[in-house]
């Protein structure tokens, strides 16, 4: 499939200057642990057409940005094949003023897990003005997927390519194979985290425990689970990032609920992501 024939329904835009930040090596794996939270979205029948909203928050219920996702079957690319929609806008770290998105993400779902094979992303500025694009190509018989990042406002172009070397998600199925791994009663997984940088992670994705939250009102039983950056050698920087969790429902079909963390970078805001329906 071409990337380039992805069609985007049109965002009603905000937004305002891209921002460049040159991150130390900590905040590179913060950047991460901060995109594990978007996933507030569960895989039914494969017929089922599913559509939910989420809240960011900072400084406990200041609204910072909001974001709806639908989930459709995808015809063309075999079976158990579907496509995914993010809308989105709001004041996002790395951009400065208010923004909006459109993601679209073709994925692959069998019983043991999620895979993602394509990712087109579009940000925009508050008059609507296309400001970057984003995307990620899977090429599993390759073992490797590449990824384009196009800042539209200073006229560059990064392109990288990754190998892939175990299970490998991205920020829009995070959520999804979190559902997966709890279906399947997996506890802990070690998996490659792509960012839209792009950059490579390695993360470990636990279960700590099951508890009551609420969300929205009302009282919801939960896993708890920790998302760890794997830095190997670097394991001393653990203690300087703040960490991050998730919580999705302790029964099935394990939706997404909340997200605790990071948003961006180590110096980004502290937010919470709830899911509002």
């Amino acid at each position: 499939m071409n990337l380039s024939k992805i069609n985007f329904p049109q965002a009603n835009p905000p937004h305002l200057s891209f921002k460049k930040k040159n991150y130390f090596i900590v905040q590179r794996l913060i950047l991460v642990t901060i995109l594990l939270f978007v996933g507030p979205f569960f895989l039914g029948a494969e017929e089922t057409l599913y559509k939910t909203s989420y809240v960011c928050y900072e400084d406990g219920d200041k609204e910072r940005w909001r974001a709806s996702t639908e989930i459709m079957p995808f015809e063309g690319e075999g079976e158990g094949v579907y496509r995914l929609i993010e809308e989105g806008q709001g004041y996002y770290s790395g951009f400065d003023g208010k923004i909006s998105w459109v993601s679209e993400m073709i994925f692959k779902s069998n019983e043991k897990t999620i895979k993602p094979l394509k990712m087109k992303k579009k940000v925009f500025d508050e008059k609507g003005r296309e400001i970057a694009v984003i995307l990620q190509d899977f090429d599993y018989s390759a073992k490797k997927v590449k990824c384009i990042f196009d800042d539209l406002i200073n006229n560059s172009k990064t392109e990288k390519e990754f190998r892939i070397r175990t299970d490998i998600i991205n920020r829009l199925t995070l959520g999804l194979y979190v559902q997966k791994f709890l279906e399947n009663g997996q506890k802990k997984k070690v998996v490659d985290l792509l960012s839209s940088e792009p950059a490579l992670y390695r993360f470990v994705i636990k279960v700590v425990k099951s508890e009551s939250i609420e969300v929205n009102g009302q009282t919801k039983e939960a896993y708890k689970l920790y998302l760890n950056p794997d830095v190997g050698l670097l394991g001393v920087f653990k203690a300087l990032i703040p960490k991050a969790f998730v919580w999705h429902s302790s029964s099935p079909r394990y939706e997404w609920f909340k997200y605790t963390g990071l948003e961006r970078g180590i110096d980004s805001p502290t937010i919470r992501i709830e899911v509002v329906d």
